[in-house]
């Protein structure tokens, strides 16, 4: 799989007429932590589409339409082929060898802990979120119950303990912490398991509700002890909530299986 996904990066990067990742940059596998990475190769050429717009980090892009992005950044959902470059951030979303998937690429260089890559399906919508550009938010404002909102949050922490992940917190510069999970939520169900299907990977799985909304969040650590030391733990929580009501929809319980293989596509990108 870490051969495979080293190649098809290189070749997407090349038929999208993009700079390749830095010679820098190494995929870890995600069950592997410790593993050797597997080196990406370089392409030093400049993107061949000079013409796309510089634009925020908070731009959307839709991963199935044509349509070029604004010439200027706006709050409303920006439209983007899924062959994508946004000269202004970090984000790169490229179409995967998979029909229909999306691989969105987040290197994060400069980050302690490294960035992460992810396959979506390529009917969501993205968007860079949060105060630093490293969290990743799916379908916002989507009223489609089978594109329900996702939000991927990348949170430093000190202690990697599979069944302790559901109470870390956030915060950003000198802020007070944030509990991930709210006190008002009421917890249903939480246990350790391993989800995916062409790949899989052992997460803690935490359902949740809080008034009317059920919420259900994946939980996976990971630790970064290729480039460096200390301080480099990293756990990543996918979140998306939706009625209550809703929940034995067959539109919600396939947003819940693709869900899964998304959780499972991760890569990390360490330096």
């Amino acid at each position: 799989m870490q051969i495979r996904f080293a190649l098809a990066v290189l070749v997407i990067f090349a038929l999208a007429g993009c700079t390749a990742p830095s010679p820098t940059d190494s995929v870890i596998p995600t069950n592997t932590a410790h593993a050797q990475p597997v080196a990406l190769p370089t392409n030093t050429a400049a993107p061949a589409n000079t013409s796309a717009p510089t634009v925020a980090f908070t731009a959307t892009v839709d991963l199935t339409d044509a349509a070029a992005p604004p010439a200027t950044p706006t709050d409303e959902p920006t439209q983007a082929p899924c062959r994508s470059y946004q000269p202004g951030t970090e984000m790169a979303v490229f179409p995967w060898t998979d029909e229909g998937v999306c691989l969105i690429y987040l290197p994060l260089r400069g980050f302690r802990g490294g960035g992460y890559s992810l396959q979506v399906p390529a009917n969501w919508t993205v968007r860079l979120a949060g105060p630093e550009p490293m969290n990743l938010s799916f379908n916002k404002g989507s009223k489609d119950a089978d594109r329900l909102p996702l939000f991927v949050q990348r949170i430093l922490i000190t202690n990697t303990a599979l069944d302790s992940l559901d109470s870390v917190a956030y915060s950003f510069e000198l802020s007070p912490l944030k509990p991930v999970v709210k006190p008002s939520e009421r917890r249903l169900t939480k246990k350790i398991v391993t989800i995916g299907t062409s790949e899989t990977v052992t997460v803690l799985a935490l359902e949740t509700v809080d008034q009317d909304e059920e919420i259900h969040r994946y939980f996976l650590p990971f630790e970064d002890t290729h480039s460096c030391k200390a301080d480099c733990a990293v756990v990543y929580v996918f979140e998306t909530r939706f009625k209550q009501s809703e929940r034995h929809s067959p539109q919600v319980e396939q947003f819940l299986n693709q869900l899964q293989d998304v959780v499972s596509s991760i890569q990390f990108i360490v330096r």
